[in-house]
C-alpha cells in the first residue's frame, strides 16, 4: 500500500474523529461569535470557518455542519420580524394548490457561502479532498526523481489562493445578495438588522455553543493529536530548516508515517477516562488506576494495607474477576470502610449479581431490560428501552442526588429489586409506574420480575460503618452520550437540550466517595452549671451542661454543621433524659438538664442518623453517685410530724419519769 493511500485513509480517520468529538462544530461557533453577528460579518465568518474546517474534513461534511447553524440564526431573526428565510407565494386563483416557496437572497448568501467555501478549503491541504492526494500520487509516480510534494510545500502554494478565493466569494455574496454598494435596494434593506438583530443572532450562536457544554477530554485529545499531526506533516522536511525526519533517521519518512502514528494513538487513548467527564477541576484530587476486570494482577490490599480508598467497577458483563479480586474481597473491602461504585447492564455477569446480592439488592435476569411504553426517548430503536426517567422519581435527599429541578434522565439497562427487610438500602432512582423489566425481543408469558416503582434504576447502601456502595443498573447512565444527548419524549414530543444525567451522576459520585454528606464530632464538653471543667463524678440532682461541636465536609474543608434536630440522651441502660439541643452557633449545640435522683453509671449519648449523612455516634461515660451525708438537708419539712411525735414522746417520758421518781404516796393516811 503506497504513501498516498495511507495518507488518505489516515486523513479520513482524523476527520471522523474530529466530527465525532464535535470539535469542528465548537471551532465554527467560536469563530462566528468572535467575528460578529451582522449578516455581512456572519457570512464572512461562515466563509472563513468553512474554508478552514474543509481543509481537514470532507467538503460535504463541512457544508452539512454549517448550514443548520446558518438556518438557526435566520429562523430566529424571522421569528423576531427581522428578515425572511423563504418567500412563500400562494396562487390566488387556486387556494388549495401548493404554495410557491423560494429562498430569499439572504438565505442564498448563506447557502452559497457554505458550499463554495468548503470547495475552496479543500484545496488548502493535501488531505482536503481525495483529488489532491490523487494528484500527489500521480505526480510522484510519473516523476520519481523530482522533489516530492510535502505537506508544507502544498500549503505554502495553496493557502494564498485559497484565502484569496474565500475573500472574493465573501465580497461577491455581499454585492450580489446583501445589497453592498446598493444601499437602497431590497437586499440591503433585508440585510440591515440593527443592534437588536445582531443581539438575537449572537444569542442563537451562544445557545448552540452552550448546548455543547464545556470542552470535553475527547475534544481536547483530538485537538491535540490533530494539531500534532499537522505539525509533524509540515516540519517533516520543510526545506527552509532541517526537518525532524532528517534529524532522527537517514531513511526517508513519508507523510503517511506521522498520520498512521497519530491514528494509532487515537485508538489507544480512551475517549473519556472514567470520572474525568463528570468531575470538574475542583474534584481532581484522585489518583486513578485503570485495570481490566479480568487482569491477573488485580488486588485491593498488599501486606495487610488497602491500596485504594474507593473502587469503581464499570465491567457489567464480567463473570469472574481476575487476580486476587473477588466478591468476598470486595465485601471485606466494604466492611473495612471502602466505598464502591458499580454499574451493570442488561447483560450483567455473575460477579455483578453476586455482589449486588451481598448488599441486599437483586439484579434482574440476564437479557432483561427496563421497558417503559409511556416514557421513552424519540431516539429509541422501537423496544422502548431508552427510557426517560422523571427527576421526581429521585429520592428526596439533595445531599445524594442534588436538585430535582433538572431535565429528565436517560436510562438504558436492567432493573434492581431491593430487599424490603434491609433498612440500609436507599432507593435513589425508581422507575415510573408504567415501567417493567422483561426481555425486549420476547412476548410477555409470565408476570415481570419488576413492575412500576418496585423497579429500582439506581440504589445505594450505606453500611453501619459508613461505607457507601452505589449500584446502577445502567452503565449507559454514566456515558458521554447520556450526558450530552438532547431528550425528546416519544409520547408528547417535549424536547430538552440536554439530559440531567451529568448533574445527578456528579452528585451521586461525590456522595459515594464521601465528598458530600460526611459529618463528624469535633469536640464534646460537659460540666456542672456554674463550672467549666468536668467533675470526677456527678451527684444525683446536679444541674448539668452538655455541649457538642459538629462539622461537615464541604469542598474538602470542615465547616460547622447546622441543624435543628440534634438530640441528646442521658442513658443508664434506658434513657432517663431525652432532649433536643439548642444551637448556639458555629456548629455548637448545648443541652441543660438535671440529673435524675437515681445513681449509677450513665452515658451522654448522641445518636444522629439522617438520609445521606454519615452516622454520627458519640458517647461519654460518667458516674453518678448518691448524696454524701453532709449533703442531705438537716430538717425535711415533710418529716415535721415525725419530729413532733419524737419530741413529744421524749417530753412524755420525761414528765412520766418526774412523776414516777418524785411522787410519794401518803403512808400516814393509809395507816390511819
Amino acid at each position: 500500500m503506497n504513501d498516498t493511500i495511507m495518507v488518505f485513509i489516515s486523513g479520513l480517520i482524523l476527520a471522523i474523529a474530529t466530527e465525532h468529538s464535535n470539535l469542528h462544530l465548537r471551532i465554527a461557533l467560536i469563530v462566528m461569535k468572535t467575528v460578529g453577528c451582522s449578516h455581512a460579518k456572519l457570512v464572512g465568518g461562515l466563509c472563513t470557518v468553512t474554508t478552514f474546517i474543509s481543509m481537514w474534513i470532507a467538503n460535504a461534511a463541512a457544508t452539512a455542519m454549517m448550514v443548520p447553524i446558518a438556518f438557526a440564526v435566520l429562523r430566529e431573526l424571522e421569528r423576531q420580524g427581522l428578515g425572511k428565510v423563504f418567500d412563500i407565494k400562494k396562487n390566488p386563483e387556486d387556494p388549495e394548490a401548493e404554495p410557491r416557496i423560494k429562498a430569499t437572497n439572504l438565505t442564498k448568501a448563506y447557502l452559497f457561502a457554505a458550499a463554495y467555501a468548503s470547495s475552496f478549503g479543500g484545496t488548502g491541504a493535501i488531505i482536503g479532498t481525495p483529488t489532491n492526494l490523487a494528484f500527489k500520487g500521480i505526480y510522484e509516480y510519473n516523476f520519481p526523481d523530482a522533489d516530492p510534494i510535502t505537506f508544507g510545500k502544498w500549503m505554502v502554494a495553496s493557502i494564498p489562493q485559497m484565502a484569496t478565493n474565500s475573500f472574493i466569494l465573501w465580497l461577491y455574496l455581499r454585492i450580489a445578495f446583501l445589497g453592498y454598494l446598493r444601499p437602497r435596494s431590497k437586499d440591503a434593506e433585508m440585510a440591515r438588522i440593527g443592534v437588536e438583530g445582531e443581539a438575537i443572532a449572537n444569542q442563537v450562536i451562544s445557545q448552540n455553543l452552550k448546548n455543547l457544554g464545556p470542552m470535553t477530554f475527547h475534544e481536547t485529545s483530538v485537538a491535540t493529536l490533530f494539531t500534532g499531526c499537522i505539525f509533524l506533516w509540515i516540519f517533516r522536511a520543510p526545506g527552509f530548516v532541517l526537518g525532524w525526519s532528517e534529524v532522527l533517521t537517514d531513511v526517508i519518512v513519508a507523510d503517511s508515517t506521522p498520520a498512521v502514528f497519530v491514528c494509532l494513538l487515537m485508538f489507544f487513548i480512551p475517549k473519556e477516562p472514567l470520572f474525568l467527564h463528570f468531575y470538574s477541576k475542583d474534584h481532581s484530587g484522585y489518583t486513578l488506576t485503570f485495570k481490566s476486570a479480568d487482569d491477573a494482577t488485580l488486588q485491593l490490599s498488599k501486606y495487610g494495607e488497602y491500596l485504594y480508598e474507593h473502587l469503581i467497577i464499570f465491567a457489567p458483563t464480567v463473570e469472574e474477576f481476575g487476580g486476587a479480586l473477588s466478591v468476598d474481597a470486595i465485601t471485606e473491602f466494604i466492611d473495612n470502610g471502602g466505598n464502591v461504585l458499580l454499574a451493570g447492564s442488561s447483560h450483567s455477569g455473575d460477579a455483578v449479581h453476586e455482589l449486588a446480592s451481598e448488599c441486599g439488592l437483586e439484579v434482574d435476569e440476564e437479557g432483561s431490560t427496563v421497558i417503559d411504553h409511556m416514557n421513552y426517548d424519540a431516539s429509541d430503536s422501537g423496544h422502548h428501552t431508552t427510557i426517560v426517567a422523571d427527576p421526581a422519581n429521585l429520592i428526596d435527599a439533595p445531599i445524594i442526588v442534588g436538585s430535582k429541578n433538572i431535565p429528565p434522565l436517560l436510562y438504558q439497562g436492567t432493573g434492581l429489586i431491593a430487599d424490603t427487610d434491609n433498612p440500609l438500602i436507599l432507593r435513589l432512582l425508581s422507575a415510573s409506574t408504567s415501567a417493567y423489566t422483561y426481555y425486549p425481543d420476547q412476548p410477555i408469558k409470565e408476570y415481570p420480575h419488576g413492575v412500576g416503582k418496585n423497579t429500582l434504576l439506581i440504589a445505594a447502601l450505606q453500611a453501619r460503618n459508613n461505607a457507601r456502595v452505589l449500584f446502577s443498573g445502567s452503565l449507559f447512565f454514566f456515558s458521554d452520550e447520556a450526558f450530552t444527548s438532547p431528550i425528546q419524549k416519544g409520547q408528547d414530543g417535549q424536547r430538552y437540550e440536554k439530559s440531567g444525567n451529568q448533574v445527578v451522576a456528579k452528585a451521586m459520585t461525590q456522595w459515594v466517595f464521601k465528598e458530600n454528606g460526611v459529618i463528624r464530632v469535633s469536640s464534646v464538653h460537659h460540666h456542672r452549671v456554674g463550672e467549666t471543667q468536668p467533675p470526677t463524678a456527678y451527684t444525683i440532682m446536679d444541674n448539668v451542661v452538655y455541649s457538642i461541636e459538629v462539622e461537615r465536609l464541604s469542598d474538602g474543608k470542615w465547616v460547622p454543621y447546622e441543624t435543628n434536630d440534634l438530640q441528646l440522651e442521658f442513658v443508664r441502660i434506658d434513657p432517663f433524659v431525652r432532649m433536643t439541643m439548642k444551637s448556639v452557633g458555629n456548629g455548637r449545640y448545648e443541652g441543660r438538664f438535671k440529673i435524675p435522683d437515681v445513681y449509677g453509671v450513665y452515658q451522654f449519648k448522641v445518636d444522629y442518623t439522617r438520609i445521606g449523612l454519615t452516622h454520627l455516634y458519640s458517647t461519654t461515660q460518667v458516674s453518678v453517685r448518691p448524696l454524701q451525708h453532709t449533703q442531705y438537708e438537716r430538717f425535711i419539712p415533710s418529716a415535721f410530724p415525725y419530729y413532733i411525735s419524737a419530741f413529744s414522746m421524749m417530753a412524755g417520758v420525761f414528765l412520766f419519769s418526774l412523776v414516777l421518781l418524785h411522787y410519794k404516796e401518803d403512808m400516814k393516811s393509809k395507816s390511819e
